[in-house]
């Protein structure tokens, strides 16, 4: 465990069983609004002669720094409060010299590797502060300062008497929506100015776009991948659709859903709250009634797909590690006013005419896990095949409509497992050598490209081997490939726009019946055109873009179901009237089981009020239905910063498993899903909150008590 983590559940703990006396403090000398002066007294047990001239020495109330290689460094942890958007920095006063002893300290050898979880840089020799760690910790900004009261050298071990440090704040002016903050005992015991803390109000972390859940009659149904997808109103009424007397308004119609990608894992990204409408077309005859014979077309994703990269302007697959299947939502909504698709054509010359356009395929099996050697088979980090020793493996893509007048490329991942002699390995394709590499370790990046020459690739089927030499015990881990083309427009496709300098470009499809043009950059805000060609301004944003023909829209296989809320304590998970003490995470079927856990937790004294939160009801409003850890740790946030009374304890009712998705296995459920960190399963992560762009430290902190109930 690293030493942050030591030191934290060890504040905790002594809490627990001092309750509310206080843990020994440096001593404040001076605080205002810029900063704090304070004196660090070091207290320590009698040294240990451990032979061979080495010296343990162990701090009261302090840690150990461990790094393999190095001292093992006594360190105090300091922890402040400071304004929020503080951007603090320390600084040593003054340093009175204290005892020394001949000898030096014992250097850190871990037994086993695969057992050393480490997460501080080594200090400088002799470097008495360390770098200050930003942490949401109970509504407050707290900076935690390492100290290091030892010195070393010359074969002498010293410690200091005393120690006087400044932190200046470097606050930013006030912010304008203040929020009170109550001190708690907790507070009191883990922070050295927590009155002072008090002034500066409740700090606030997450970045929840505005919440909406649509009204009216909803409907929930899956669909697998990519594509235009097509709903006719015989559809509505095989799955039970409630038509209203006289005739469905074609106003009233919506789709709803998030686009299938992964939440993000940093707590300070912006995250979703709900779900969000999708732009559609509706055919109704124009006479704006959905009746017999007419329907409707959106634009839906899988889990996962091509995301395009609005920093560097690529494009790369974004694999969906939670969820095989995406999520969409029908809503009858007698409010009306659904968002349609809108045009996008412009009536400009072009100064150019495209009939080719970027394609990619990708292809990624997913096997097994690899990952660290103490829990085999953990982890979100899946491979398809392992190339072991001097050995080869081949795939073969097929390509339609290419033009070859444009360049070719393939491009992969394939990295080393690390534990054994780093291989070459040849690329071929179609019998021809266009490159080799060294895998790098699976810890890396592991990327490679190579440029196909346009004359050895074939319309059709073309075979692609990897080629493994170089020793017998080396293995190495086939993660992704993926060839990239220029496909003429004579079929349906998806693709994307190139980059220019806000020049106006024609694509033109090639004897493309019944050609519909489709913008799908936004998921949510698709545009059309029914049309063999379309202009666009072609500037330095990409674009999505694809063309079908009617045959080729894609029908909606799974079940069209009517949602009802479930049975949940909490209706709306987004009320800021909400108060609980202890939030129990359960899934749908164990609700009515922990009834008597919720009362004997109100009947307890002190009493805790309990509520019960089925994971069904966290996944359709923070994660628009799809299975996410990620869901799941932004209740808890959005309990911590916007409900009335926050939870200070959490319970996870229920086992989970890390193979979400079921691969190389029939169905097991997966009741309450963990995090994956690195390679190790932690429950901490989801009450973890703070931003990633603040923390410097690997491994979670939560900020709510928690447990799980492995049932």
């Amino acid at each position: 465990m690293s030493i942050i983590k030591t030191v934290f559940y060890l504040i905790l703990l002594i809490g627990l069983i001092l309750g509310n006396s206080l843990l020994a403090q440096p001593r404040i000398i001076s605080q205002d609004k810029s900063g704090i002066i304070l004196e660090y007294i070091p207290e320590f047990s009698p040294p240990v002669d451990l032979g061979d001239g080495i010296i343990d020495i162990k701090l009261s109330n302090g840690d150990v720094e461990k790094i393999i290689g190095q001292p093992e460094m006594p360190v105090f942890m300091l922890n402040i409060a400071v304004p929020p958007g503080s951007k603090p920095t320390a600084q040593l006063i003054t340093r009175t010299n204290g005892k020394t002893w001949s000898g030096r300290l014992p250097l850190f050898q871990p037994d086993n590797l695969d057992y050393a979880h480490f997460t501080l840089k080594p200090h400088r020799v002799n470097e008495y502060l360390g770098d200050i760690q930003l942490r949401s910790f109970a509504g407050v900004n707290l900076a935690r300062l390492p100290i290091y009261p030892v010195s070393v050298g010359n074969n002498q071990i010293e410690i200091a008497d005393k120690m006087v440090i400044k932190i200046n704040f470097n606050a930013p002016p006030s912010p304008k929506n203040y929020r009170p903050l109550s001190i708690t005992n907790l507070h009191r015991l883990v922070l050295l100015n927590p009155e002072q803390a008090a002034e500066w109000g409740y700090m606030t972390t997450s970045n929840f776009e505005p919440s909406f859940w649509p009204q009216g009659d909803i409907y929930r149904f899956e669909i697998d991948d990519e594509g235009i997808y097509r709903i006719n109103y015989s559809d509505l009424l095989a799955s039970n659709v409630n038509i209203p007397t006289g005739g469905l308004p074609s106003k009233w119609i919506k789709i709803y859903g998030n686009g299938g990608f992964e939440l993000p894992a940093d707590p300070g990204r912006r995250a979703p709250l709900g779900l969000k409408e999708c732009a559609i077309y509706i055919s109704d005859g124009e006479d704006g009634n959905f009746g017999p014979g007419d329907w409707l077309i959106f634009y839906g994703r899988g889990a996962g797909g091509w995301q395009v990269d609005t920093t560097t302007q690529t494009v790369r697959y974004a694999m969906n590690h939670y969820s095989l299947r995406n999520v969409y939502w029908l809503v009858i909504d007698p409010a009306g006013s659904g968002k349609r698709m809108e045009r996008f054509h412009i009536e400009q010359p072009a100064e150019q005419t495209l009939q080719s356009t970027a394609i990619r395929q990708h292809l990624e099996p997913e096997k097994f896990i690899f990952g660290n050697a103490i829990f085999p088979g953990s982890g979100v980090d899946w491979y398809g095949y392992t190339l072991d020793g001097n050995t080869r493996i081949g795939f073969t893509f097929y390509t339609a409509g290419m033009d070859t007048t444009k360049p070719i490329y393939l491009s992969g991942r394939i990295v080393n497992s690390t534990y054994r002699t780093t291989p070459r390995i040849f690329v071929k394709f179609n019998n021809v050598n266009i490159g080799d590499f060294s895998p790098e370790a699976y810890t890396s990046l592991g990327e490679w490209k190579f440029q196909i020459p346009n004359s050895i690739i074939n319309e059709g089927a073309n075979n692609i081997v990897f080629e493994q030499v170089g020793a017998s015990n080396a293995q190495s881990l086939f993660d992704w490939i993926e060839l990239a083309y220029f496909g003429l427009l004579d079929r349906p496709r998806i693709t994307e726009s190139e980059v220019g300098e806000n020049t106006v470009v024609e694509y033109r499809t090639l004897n493309l019946s019944d050609a519909w043009f489709f913008d799908i950059t936004d998921h949510n805000n698709v545009a059309m055109e029914r049309r063999p060609s379309v202009n666009i301004i072609q500037s330095q944003i990409k674009r999505r873009l694809m063309v079908v023909s009617p045959v080729d829209f894609k029908p909606i296989r799974s079940i069209i179901s009517k949602y009802t809320l479930p049975n949940t304590d909490v209706p709306n998970l987004w009320s800021e009237a909400n108060r609980a003490d202890v939030v129990l995470i359960t899934p749908d079927a164990f609700f009515g089981n922990l009834k008597p856990l919720v009362e004997h937790l109100r009947r307890r004294t002190p009493s805790l009020a309990g509520v019960r939160i089925p994971v069904s009801q966290i996944y359709n409003y923070f994660s628009g239905g799809l299975k996410d850890p990620a869901a799941i740790r932004n209740l808890l946030h959005y309990t911590k910063d916007y409900w009335a009374s926050h939870p200070r304890y959490v319970i996870f009712c229920g086992d989970g498993d890390y193979n979400y998705r079921d691969i190389g296995r029939t169905y097991q459920p997966d009741l309450l899903p963990p995090y994956e960190s690195g390679a190790l399963c932690t429950d901490d992560w989801f009450c973890d909150f703070t931003p990633i762009s603040d923390d410097n430290i690997s491994d979670p902190l939560p900020e709510m008590v928690h447990g799980r109930l492995p049932a």
